[in-house]
């Protein structure tokens, strides 16, 4: 951990004896204290910036369980997660930077499932309305069936948050 090995440099500088060192070398003792004074601040921004407000907001948040209005929520913290690990990515263990990873693919597995979702919801809401006495002759049943088909292939979650009303009426 490089949080204890700063602090263990910082242990062993506080016992050296510079009752004999030159101006020179108690410089020298002062500036590798603020190097680890500014390693020390470092660790502690690439930790903040893994934990910020809007990353805790969607922690609990999968493409199980995305509901449409978590959508400004995940971006904000997908913005803040690849501003975190381009920033810091030098900085973190091989498992926080596994953690940051793993926060990242959920986070685009959730957004993508919103996409999807978006994108076939769009097309059934461009579906005419069944009680436009056109709406039959504008819409071929293999659109309908794709439509269909489309929905059919989403999990159960997905499909909950999808209003298949006007698809129905068309079948």
């Amino acid at each position: 951990d490089d949080a204890a090995a700063i602090e263990s440099i910082r242990r062993t500088l506080k016992n050296i004896d510079t009752i004999y060192a030159t101006d020179a070398e108690k410089q020298e003792l002062e500036e590798i204290e603020n190097r680890l004074d500014a390693l020390t601040e470092r660790l502690r921004n690439a930790d903040d910036a893994r934990h910020t407000e809007s990353i805790e907001a969607v922690e609990n948040v999968t493409k199980d369980n995305v509901k449409p209005e978590d959508k400004d929520a995940l971006e904000t913290a997908m913005t803040e997660l690849r501003q975190a690990q381009q920033t810091y990515g030098g900085n973190y263990t091989d498992g926080e930077a596994r953690e940051l990873q793993q926060d990242i693919d959920r986070i685009n597995e959730s957004l993508w499932a919103l996409e999807r979702v978006e994108a076939l919801q769009t097309e059934i809401e461009a579906l005419p309305d069944v009680s436009d006495s056109d709406a039959e002759s504008s819409v071929t049943q293999e659109q309908v069936d794709q439509l269909r088909e489309a929905y059919e292939a989403l999990d159960d979650h997905a499909k909950s948050l999808i209003d298949t009303e006007k698809l129905d009426a068309l079948e």
